[in-house]
């Protein structure tokens, strides 16, 4: 079995599998590609000065299609690359941002562990993963803003609401991850979904750390 499609077939019936595979492909086609190739051309667009939006859209699409055609092969260097740039790339943003943070901040030190603790000093409730009942409060933070947040993501019961059926989702059903584990053999694709579980583990240090670092930036 190398696909999910395929393993419904077997599972239950050519039907689930059809139903799947076009569900699969207009989701990546109408969804994920076109918003990640839009959004990455904007970013880049943005870095090299704003003129070039079109002709960055279709360098991003030609390479899209020479990954396409490339197969299995050409999707599995080219994820190395991209998770090279994106670990080494998000590490190196933490650290600039963090030393921003201390640089312009006064009284704070110098150095990325002195803008480490000028975040946690300035804006703790960004480190807490559950947001807390309004009632739980003092009385000057009971204000509308604090309930339309735990109103928003409340708490542990956004668990129970669906958040672990979309992890089940993604680790287990998504044709984009399990395709890399079933082609490869079972000693492969074990170490390999163990260690892109330990990356998603960085991601609170190359995805938070800088937006919570923008986040006291603007509020100073």
């Amino acid at each position: 079995i190398y696909t999910m499609p395929q393993f419904l077939k077997q599972r239950y019936n050519e039907s689930t599998a059809l139903i799947m595979a076009v569900f699969w492909l207009f989701l990546y086609v109408f969804v994920n590609l076109t918003s990640i190739l839009y959004l990455g051309a904007v970013a880049i667009n943005g870095l090299t000065g704003g003129d070039y939006l079109h002709a960055i859209m279709i360098g991003l699409a030609v390479f899209a299609l020479i990954i396409s055609l490339g197969g299995m092969k050409v999707v599995a260097y080219t994820d190395v690359i991209q998770v090279a740039v994106l670990i080494i790339g998000g590490l190196v943003t933490s650290y600039i941002a963090l030393t921003t943070v201390a640089e312009y901040l006064p009284d704070s030190g110098q150095g990325a562990i002195a803008g480490f603790k000028e975040l946690m000093r300035q804006a703790p409730e960004h480190f807490k993963m559950i947001i807390p009942e309004p009632t739980q409060q003092v009385s000057a933070a009971f204000n509308q803003n604090a309930i339309d947040k735990y109103l928003t993501f409340p708490g542990l019961m956004s668990y129970a609401a669906g958040i672990w059926i979309i992890n089940l989702n993604y680790w287990g059903c998504n044709q984009y991850i399990t395709q890399r584990a079933l082609g490869a053999d079972l000693q492969t694709a074990r170490t390999g979904i163990l260690f892109a579980g330990f990356l998603k583990l960085l991601m609170p240090v190359i995805v938070m750390l800088p937006g919570i670092a923008a986040y006291v930036l603007y509020q100073n």
